[in-house]
């Protein structure tokens, strides 16, 4: 590829509004996280919750966002290769990193650049 020459991925486009559909990327989206020690059934008044910002990648499906079929959206963390890699001998490694690919490590899923 030549220097400044820019890549045209088809399936990829920058949008805004407020619609949400399946695939989304969200940058530091806000994401409530109730205290890990919550007692059930929940007291009267609301619990404390702290508010994180993650990058994230939208999972519920776009029909059930569009029909309103969906009370609560799906959201996975999204993180980059070298966030990844930082976090594991295992994931620094080569063979680490191919067992991502192929889709051989539950929980994780690499996607293209």
């Amino acid at each position: 590829m030549q220097e400044g020459a820019t890549v045209s991925f088809p399936w990829y486009a920058v949008v805004s509004g407020a619609d949400l559909e399946q695939g989304d990327l969200l940058d530091n989206c806000p994401v409530l996280l109730p205290p890990a020690d919550i007692a059930f059934p929940l007291q009267t008044g609301s619990p404390p919750v702290d508010i994180l910002t993650f990058d994230v990648v939208v999972l519920t499906q776009s029909c059930d966002l569009v029909n309103d079929k969906v009370e609560d959206v799906v959201l996975c963390p999204v993180a980059t290769l070298t966030e990844v890699e930082q976090s594991s001998d295992f994931f620094r490694s080569s063979r680490g990193k191919e067992a991502i690919r192929r889709g051989d490590v539950p929980g994780y899923h690499m996607l293209a650049s």
